[in-house]
């Protein structure tokens, strides 16, 4: 709530800051407020037309509103200007799992993971995809890493105890229910 505070401040005093209106676009995009994410997404293209990360920031927004050809295409854009632009490549993934094409999806993801394995929104998305073709295994591998890579955070556990409920797998989910109880020795 601060950081949504402070960027509308930012943004308010500065119009010309589209790195601020893009954060502050995004966190409107994630939180559901696509119209004030689109009013954002229409100043910046103002300001720097061409910029790779206006691109990128408007690609999800054409996703959000149906249009998933203006989507990949802003994406795209974004990817000739800046290589690694990972808002791009995720969109790109996110559109190629909408039309049912995981395994495409599963390797832009893998792209934008090379050097980037601590980004949680991707490794969740690959997680997903993995599970829409059925590589289980796989996904469960992606889950198990961010609870390696996050230790402190539990939700990241209860997860994997989640995806082995919704594949009938009750023995590891009860085995990691108790991993984590006994990993918290001031709740028994």
């Amino acid at each position: 709530v601060k950081s949504y505070v402070l960027l509308t401040k930012v943004v308010e005093l500065d119009a010309r800051n589209v790195e601020g209106r893009i954060k502050l676009g995004k966190l409107n995009l994630a939180s559901g407020q696509l119209d004030k994410a689109l009013e954002l997404s229409d100043a910046t293209v103002v300001l720097k037309p061409e910029h790779p990360d206006v691109l990128a920031f408007r690609a999800p927004i054409s996703l959000k509103l149906q249009h998933p050809k203006t989507a990949t295409a802003l994406a795209r854009r974004a990817i000739e200007k800046d290589k690694d632009n990972v808002d791009a490549h995720v969109v790109l993934a996110s559109e190629r799992l909408q039309a049912g094409d995981a395994m495409t999806a599963i390797k832009y993801l893998d792209h934008v993971l090379q050097g980037n394995e601590r980004n949680v929104g991707v490794q969740l998305i690959k997680a997903q995809a993995l599970e829409k073709v059925s590589q289980l295994d796989s996904a469960e591998q992606v889950i198990r890493r961010l609870t390696t890579l996050f230790p402190e955070e539990n939700s990241y556990r209860y997860m994997l105890v989640k995806f082995y409920l919704s594949h009938g797998m009750q023995g590891k989910a009860e085995a990691e229910q108790r991993a984590i109880l006994a990993s918290k020795p001031d709740s028994a």
